[in-house]
């Protein structure tokens, strides 16, 4: 009679231990890159109706009259609503400020300051975006800077949102 294998052995149970462990090692840092990703997203989609108005605002030469350092959150008569009804899950502040562009035109820097709950930050992260203008005037594009009005970007590159 033949004895019927009942169970798993040893080496085959290390085997399949292994594999899990090895995918597991690859798909979390993954994974907390996605939700990274996700998470600094939030601000140039939250940030819309602001980008709008500055946009606008730069067409129709209204934010020429503006000076550099301006706080724009404090300016009630270009349109943007205080800076606490942007806040969310994410974002803790947002700060509109205007820029000098060079060759005569303003533009406006947004800087979101993030909270803690960002995986792989221990500080609270913060996106810098300026407005560019682009070539042939009228269209607006809005950039991930090093730097503005006060703020610093520390979101890593590698989770920075699509232009």
């Amino acid at each position: 009679m033949k004895k019927v294998q009942q169970g798993f052995t040893l080496i085959e149970l290390m085997i399949v231990v292994a594999i899990i462990g090895i995918l597991a090692a690859i798909a979390i840092p993954q994974y907390q890159d996605y939700v990274a990703k996700t998470r600094v997203s939030e601000c140039p989609a939250g940030s819309a109706a602001i980008k709008t108005e500055i946009a606008q605002g730069i067409n129709d030469g209204i934010l020429q009259t503006r000076a550099a350092g301006v706080d724009l959150n404090t300016d009630p008569s270009f349109g943007i609503v205080a800076p606490a009804s942007y806040r969310s899950q994410n974002i803790n502040t947002v700060d509109v400020d205007v820029v000098d562009m060079g060759g005569g035109l303003m533009g406006a820097t947004i800087a979101c300051t993030f909270n803690t709950n960002i995986p792989g930050y221990t500080a609270a992260p913060v996106l810098v975006l300026t407005s560019r203008m682009l070539a042939g005037g009228g269209n607006v594009r809005w950039v991930v800077t090093a730097s503005g009005n006060g703020f610093t970007t520390n979101v890593l590159a590698k989770h920075f949102p699509k232009q």
